[in-house]
């Protein structure tokens, strides 16, 4: 029997400025797997209306690009497995997502012989020319919904993260984040990356 339905029946509802909003909380810890395959039917319904909200129509001018976060020594010692961390590596790309209209995803990967896993930010940067059409929405799938096996937060591999400093309640929203809009404001400040900053209390 599929899940949806039990998904949405432990929704919540609320209105915030006259409109009606739901909330989901009772994600599977990865979206990808066979078992939970139709809460990637969700996100993918989530992403459009993302996109939609932020004037992006298909066929549209696209660059792409990703930076990881790698667990050496140098990034564990500095935080940068955290909200903070991740803000500070888009900074780096002001000047480049300035030009266009900029999304972030997040992947989690296992290289081999690491303990501990990668975060890799995909930068989606959406501008009026260039070389690259993106003709549909789901010419992004490949790049934005990624395969996780059923037990990729493993006890061993939560325990590592923890052992090292690093919050598993902030990492393990990662795989479930919908794409995110950076922007900066008129003093040329980073905005709140709100798709990430709603998941605030997982790692409080």
């Amino acid at each position: 029997m599929s899940k949806i339905p039990e998904i949405l029946n432990n929704a919540k509802q609320g209105k915030k400025n006259g409109e009606l909003y739901i909330t989901l909380d009772d994600f599977p810890a990865v979206p990808t797997t066979d078992k939970n395959i139709d809460y990637l039917f969700i996100m993918m319904s989530l992403q459009s209306m993302i996109l939609k909200e932020e004037g992006i129509e298909f066929p549209s001018f696209l660059e792409r690009w990703c930076v990881d976060i790698t667990p050496d020594g140098d990034n564990l010692k500095n935080n940068r497995f955290s909200l903070e961390g991740i803000r500070d590596l888009v900074i780096i790309f002001k000047n480049e997502i300035s030009k266009g209209k900029t999304f972030i995803k997040a992947q989690l990967i296992y290289e081999d012989g690491e303990e501990l896993p990668t975060i890799r930010i995909h930068f989606f940067r959406f501008i009026k020319e260039g070389e690259y059409i993106a003709r549909h929405e789901s010419f992004l799938y490949p790049f934005i919904f990624f395969v996780y096996e059923e037990n990729f937060f493993s006890e061993e591999r939560i325990k590592a993260m923890e052992d090292n400093g690093i919050h598993f309640g902030f990492m393990e929203v990662l795989p479930v984040m919908n794409i995110c809009r950076v922007e900066f404001d008129e003093n040329g400040n980073l905005k709140p990356l709100k798709e990430l900053e709603k998941y605030r209390e997982n790692w409080k």
